[in-house]
Formats: C-alpha cells, sequence, structure tokens
C-alpha cells in the first residue's frame, strides 16, 4: 500500500523538495505518493513540480491564496501564505486519503520510517512530537506540562478533520483565541490551540530532531535513534543546510564559526542532505548558490566580527575605568557612542541582521549575475 506525504511551499522552496524527496524514497519500503500544494497560478511552482513529476510520483495542487489570506494577513510577511495551505489539507485532497504525513521542506528523513506509517492515529486529530523549546501556545497551559507539538513533523487524521468540518471558519475562531491571549498566529500555534493534548496523539522524538538535540538524541533513551533531522534555525544552528556546502576544512574557519557556530555535528548533519541532494537535478544549482552565500557571508562575517572585536575591546576599556557603572549607565554609553542597545556578540542576531538588512542585495547580485 502506498504511503502518502504533504509538502506545501512555493517557487522559494519547491526545488529543495528533491532532497527530502529522495531522503524519503530511500528510507520508506513501499512506494511514496507525494502530495504538493502550492499557489495557484504561479508558473515558476508549476514548472518545479513538472520537472520533479519526472523522477517521483507526484500531485500538485494549486490552492487559491485567497483561501487562507484572513490567516496570513496576520502573519504579514513573516510566513508565506503556503505555510497555512496544509491547514485546508482535508478539504484538498481527495476523500479517498484518511490520513497523511505531512513534511515540512526543510527536514530530512535519515533512518526508516515505516514504523511512522503504522501507528494508529485511533480517534486523534493528529499525530505529533512534543515540541523541543517552549512555544508561544504553550504559554497559558498547566507548567511543567509541554503539549505544544512542532508542525514540522505531523499526521493529519483527514477523514475525522472532514468529519468535523475542519475549514476557514474553524480556524479564524482559532485565531480569534489566540488574539485574546496575545500569542502569535501561525499555523504551528494554530494547531496547538485547535487540538489539545486529548486531541493529539504524541510519538517518539527521533521522528523531529533539531539540530540543538542532535548530538544528545544519539546518546539519550528518549530518543529511537534519529530518524528525521529538522533544520530549523536556532540557538545552535542558524540558516538551512542549502546554505552552505560544508567541508571539515570550514570547522576552523573563525569567521563562519562565528555566523554558523560549525563544529563536527554541524557539519554532520548538514552532509546528509547534501548526501541526497547529490541525486537531485537541482545539484548543480545547489552547489552554485552554496559558493555564492559562502563567500557572501564570510565577507559580511569579516566586517561583522572585526567590528564587533573593536567594540568589544572599547566597552571592555570603559567598564575597567568605571568599575561601580549600572546597566543603565553603560546601555546610555553603548546608544550614545557606538548606536546600539547591546553588543551582538553571538552568531544568531549576527546572522539574522546580515539576512533582514542584505538579503535584497544578495538577490539582486544572484540575479545580475555579479556574486562577489
Amino acid at each position: 500500500m502506498s504511503k502518502n506525504v504533504l509538502f506545501s511551499g512555493d517557487k522559494n522552496v519547491l526545488k529543495y523538495l528533491s532532497v527530502l524527496m529522495n531522503s524519503v524514497i530511500e528510507n520508506v519500503t513501499d512506494d511514496v505518493v507525494f502530495h504538493i500544494l502550492y499557489p495557484k497560478n504561479d508558473k515558476d511552482s508549476v514548472s518545479i513540480i513538472e520537472s520533479l513529476s519526472k523522477k517521483f510520483k507526484i500531485f500538485g495542487y494549486g490552492v487559491d491564496v485567497e483561501l487562507v489570506k484572513p490567516l496570513s494577513n496576520v502573519a504579514g510577511n513573516t510566513w508565506p501564505s503556503s505555510a497555512f495551505f496544509p491547514l485546508f489539507a482535508a478539504q484538498i485532497l481527495p476523500d479517498s486519503l484518511d490520513s497523511v504525513l505531512v513534511l515540512d521542506c526543510d527536514t530530512l528523513v535519515v533512518k526508516n520510517i515505516d514504523n511512522l506509517f503504522n501507528i494508529k492515529i485511533d480517534d486523534k486529530m493528529v499525530l505529533a512530537t512534543s515540541s523541543w523549546i517552549k512555544g508561544p501556545a504553550e504559554n497559558y497551559k498547566p507548567r511543567k506540562i509541554n503539549y505544544d507539538f512542532n508542525s514540522g513533523v505531523y499526521i493529519i487524521n483527514l477523514k475525522k478533520w472532514r468529519d468535523q468540518n475542519i475549514n476557514l471558519n474553524f480556524w479564524m475562531s482559532m485565531q480569534s483565541k489566540l488574539k485574546a491571549k496575545k500569542l502569535t498566529l501561525f499555523d504551528q500555534d494554530l494547531l496547538n490551540e485547535a487540538f489539545s493534548s486529548s486531541e493529539t496523539k504524541y510519538i517518539n522524538k527521533s521522528y523531529n530532531v533539531n539540530p540543538s538535540k542532535y548530538d544528545f538524541a544519539k546518546k539519550s533513551d528518549e530518543y529511537d535513534g534519529i530518524k528525521i533531522l529538522h533544520f530549523t534555525n536556532n540557538k545552535y544552528f542558524e540558516g538551512k543546510p542549502w546554505d552552505l556546502n560544508l567541508q571539515k576544512s570550514d570547522i576552523d574557519n573563525s569567521e563562519l564559526k562565528y555566523y554558523y557556530k560549525i563544529d563536527s555535528v554541524i557539519q554532520e548533519m548538514v552532509s546528509f542532505w547534501w548526501k541526497f541532494a547529490e541525486k537531485s537535478e537541482f545539484f548543480d544549482e545547489f552547489i552554485h548558490d552554496a559558493s555564492i552565500r559562502k563567500n557572501f557571508y564570510v565577507k559580511r562575517a569579516v566586517s561583522h566580527f572585526k567590528r564587533e572585536k573593536i567594540l568589544a575591546n572599547k566597552i571592555s576599556d570603559f567598564q575597567k575605568k568605571n568599575k561601580q557603572i549600572s546597566d543603565n549607565e553603560l546601555q546610555s554609553h553603548q546608544l550614545m557612542n557606538y548606536g546600539f542597545n547591546s553588543l551582538v556578540l553571538f552568531n544568531k542576531s549576527a546572522f539574522k541582521q546580515t539576512k533582514e538588512q542584505s538579503i535584497s542585495i544578495f538577490t539582486r547580485l544572484i540575479n545580475d549575475g555579479n556574486y562577489l
């Protein structure tokens, strides 16, 4: 019997699905049918899906962005409309499907996951792993109990969603509840607001391992091995595996390390992605783009690194001369002399700043062919 896997995305991420699909195929024994939700009338998305269809069994579904507009309007530019498409899977996918596995494009299957499809969902609405971090939707729930689940990997009980008439009105009511609690209103929070712990079946965390838990997961009994990696942005690793084609020599590169906290663990994780990328028809593009990003970010990192080292030394000298200075006085000194609230002496803020301030420059350089 075929295994059904659902993806959602636009032209900016769909080509990376080829890597994820290769990893799924290699780690599932039965036939796999992929279902892709993409923005309707997006010719670039259609072109990529048609290309992927030459190798994989795919059904594409063009979704009218107006369907999710009431939800995506709240998210603004933070999330693309396609992030909300899976919330309407029950009404988009064929009625013949009773359940489907949803995977984010930044996940990677590294071990056999046949058992995941064999777990009985019973009368639950969702099957998922508990989140590795405390999410906004958890803030108002009983302390010391982690009810949140991560939406990077989850199985939808399509049959029950249809029976319960999960539609736009339903999600809008969840949005209203979240808004009243002053929480973020994105897909994961909507799902967690809608399906309490009594309606979610939790599974082993080995099916959703993020970079910060990778080394721990290899040794902990809490994880039954590592089956699916999820390359989320976190304190341990910012960026995606396709950002840099990391070599072992990069581990000792101070500028790259400053930006990405590169070590042997990260290099090992990212190498998994590139192993499957070699089988993708977009591999040459991945290599090309990664080399551009690497040079781009290294140049930015060198400049950023030097600047912050100078500032750190200046503030250290200031503190030594003013041993009794208060935090407020130090902050005033920073603002007056250097124009910033606090030092960005760790990679997360540096990476975020570069991405936000320079992504338009980076995109233009790529489009113009003037990469460096």
